[in-house]
């Protein structure tokens, strides 16, 4: 990979062919321009993949609080309604977390 987006400065410098075309420049450039853009769209892509991410987790932590709540709802045997409800309120809190840590971060997702 390339460590840095700049040039190194001895490919800036004006080789003293100002009024000629120098194609092998224009093809440096051309080459370097679409490593840029290369770089930029893997740069989109992570973002985009990071925010479907995000909106998972969150997605995860309200299903398992769901699922909890329907087993504290049918639990019938001592300590089992009282475990899962504190797993409803756990599940809750990871949800109601992630929601405030992502919420300016997430994708909005239909």
């Amino acid at each position: 990979g390339q460590g840095s987006d700049k040039l190194a400065w001895f490919w800036r410098v004006n080789n003293g062919k100002q009024d000629q075309t120098d194609t092998w420049m224009d093809e440096f450039y051309r080459v370097n321009w679409l490593k840029a853009k290369a770089r930029w769209n893997r740069w989109e892509e992570e973002l985009s993949l990071v925010q479907h991410k995000m909106w998972w987790t969150v997605s995860w932590f309200k299903y398992q609080e769901e699922k909890w709540q329907l087993h504290w709802h049918q639990a019938t045997k001592p300590g089992h309604q009282p475990y899962a409800h504190k797993q409803v309120l756990m599940w809750k809190a990871f949800a109601a977390e992630a929601d405030e840590k992502f919420k300016d971060k997430l994708l909005i997702m239909i």
